[in-house]
């Protein structure tokens, strides 16, 4: 891994225009990123997590500062290089996934290699799918499998043409703890190959892993630590303690706001009952680390 900077983020300002005025979403936001490096980006929901990885992705744009990625200055780009930076460059795990629900698990998986010209990828999707563990859903249409299953044909699709740069926004979202292991070694391995990847995620499971974890607050970047630091430094600890405390009270809300969906008729049993059991799962690991980080 390289230590010069490949990704460069300077004084990033956004703001977007509503009818009853502006609203900021980051306030002058700066770092880097070493070409090969793992970092995740943690914070509550309304951040600016989601808006930071649109601008670093070429897909939004910001309102000030600059934003460099594997030598290409994006804030001065036009939309039509954008969009040739992007298919050339960036493999994206979107919050919502983007998949094509009437295709099948292998052609969502394809459609980004044929968009870049990429020839014969069977044996490359084989590949990736047996690593994600999906090698047996390829067949199947994306609209019968389970939240869990289409987010690992989204990383599957992201990664499928071989792009130099990961941007993974909660891409383990829908996940329980022995798949997001999996997924975390897939983009581990990833890695090795010299990919650099950055992933957005409110679960400290996920930054575990990273080179680096970026702590991100109404619109400021609060901390930058590696995983070390996170036992190691107080500064950190407490960094990392206020934000633990912070995603059990969302974690409540999440899960009383599940139980009304379920009486509303909103989700199945089924449904209840993975997304009750992924937050039960989530809130006990945050409580393990307030007794144990």
């Amino acid at each position: 891994m390289s230590s010069d900077p490949y990704i460069s983020i300077v004084d990033v300002v956004k703001v977007y225009e509503t009818a009853t005025g502006g609203v900021t979403a980051l306030r002058g936001v700066s770092f880097t990123v070493a070409k090969g490096e793992l970092v995740v980006i943690m914070g509550p929901s309304g951040s600016g997590k989601t808006t930071l990885l649109s601008i670093l992705g070429g897909l939004d744009r910001p309102s000030a500062g600059e934003v460099y990625v594997g030598g290409y200055a994006l804030h001065k780009m036009s939309s039509k290089q954008l969009d040739k930076f992007r298919r050339s460059t960036i493999g994206f795990v979107f919050q919502f996934l983007n998949l094509i629900p009437k295709l099948t698990a292998y052609e969502n998986i394809e459609i980004p290699m044929v968009a870049r010209g990429v020839k014969d990828g069977r044996e490359r999707i084989l590949k990736i799918a047996s690593e994600l563990d999906i090698i047996d859903k390829l067949g199947r249409l994306v609209e019968e499998l389970s939240g869990g299953e289409q987010q690992r044909v989204a990383i599957a699709a992201a990664v499928a043409a071989d792009p130099p740069i990961i941007i993974a926004d909660e891409p383990t979202a829908e996940l329980d703890g022995e798949t997001i292991e999996k997924v975390m070694d897939f983009f581990l391995g990833l890695k090795e190959e010299g990919k650099t990847i950055i992933v957005a995620t409110h679960d400290p499971r996920v930054s575990r892993k990273a080179d680096r974890i970026i702590l991100i607050e109404d619109g400021l970047i609060k901390g930058v630590y590696s995983g070390g630091e996170l036992v190691s430094s107080g500064v950190a600890i407490k960094s990392y303690r206020d934000y633990v405390r912070n995603r059990l009270v969302e974690i409540e809300d999440e899960i009383r706001l599940l139980g009304e969906r379920f009486k509303k008729g909103e989700l199945s049993i089924d449904e209840f009952i993975n997304k009750y059991n992924r937050l039960r799962e989530i809130k006990a690991f945050l409580e393990d680390e307030l007794k144990f980080g």
